[in-house]
């Protein structure tokens, strides 16, 4: 069964919807199990994630960059980059701000950096863009995004009033995806085992398998 680890930060809720709509989009494809932290859980409580399969990231984008609780996250999980322990776990990210631009891609671009500085796998949204027409942009596939599960724009209002329904639609075929990712990973994990190991290495496995 695979594990997903959310850690987001969310000061006025917008990024929390995300997080939540992201949390339901990973129970929603079995066999996974998803656990939501936020940016100071995952920071007081970093040996559980070495447990998760993947890891996704979330903040709000704030002056042009990542929001200041997830960059205190960042800098606490340091400690697992000098271990590699996060080596080779699939990872996303997300994020939020007021205006359509927002220069939200600087924040996803910097919690890409953080998770190959980790030596971990990150998988974007495998859609193709569709907006062509102005109401392609309510579309889950619409935008154009390649990265990441959402920029999204919150607009000006509380978070209770600006929910996006393409979220859950975006948040479950990113998971779709990135445990498709897993399951290839797993499967080139093997094969290079095999092609790595003697015969008679590969019986005994095979037995001990058996048995």
């Amino acid at each position: 069964m695979s594990k997903i680890a959310i850690i987001y930060h969310s000061v006025y809720g917008h990024t929390k919807l995300q997080a939540q709509a992201v949390f339901r989009g990973a129970q929603s494809v079995a066999p996974i199990t998803a656990q939501l932290y936020t940016a100071e859980e995952a920071a007081a409580r970093l040996d559980e994630l070495d447990a998760a399969d993947a890891i996704i990231f979330g903040c709000a984008t704030y002056m042009g960059s990542m929001s200041a609780g997830m960059k205190s996250f960042i800098e606490a999980a340091a400690k697992k980059w000098f271990t590699l322990a996060w080596k080779n776990k699939v990872a996303g990210a997300f994020t939020n701000s007021s205006s359509f631009s927002g220069d939200k891609l600087n924040t996803l671009v910097g919690l890409v950096i953080n998770a190959m500085q980790h030596g971990m796998i990150f998988v974007g949204l495998g859609m193709m863009p569709s907006a062509n027409k102005p109401e392609d942009m309510n579309k889950s596939q619409g935008r154009g995004q390649t990265l990441t599960i959402a920029l999204v724009r919150s607009w000006d209002r509380c978070p209770l009033v600006s929910k996006s329904t393409h979220r859950t639609h975006r948040a479950k075929a990113t998971l779709r995806r990135r445990r498709c990712t897993a399951d290839e990973l797993q499967k080139l994990h093997f094969n290079l085992f095999v092609e790595k190991t003697p015969n008679h290495a590969l019986q005994r496995t095979a037995r001990s398998h058996e048995k």
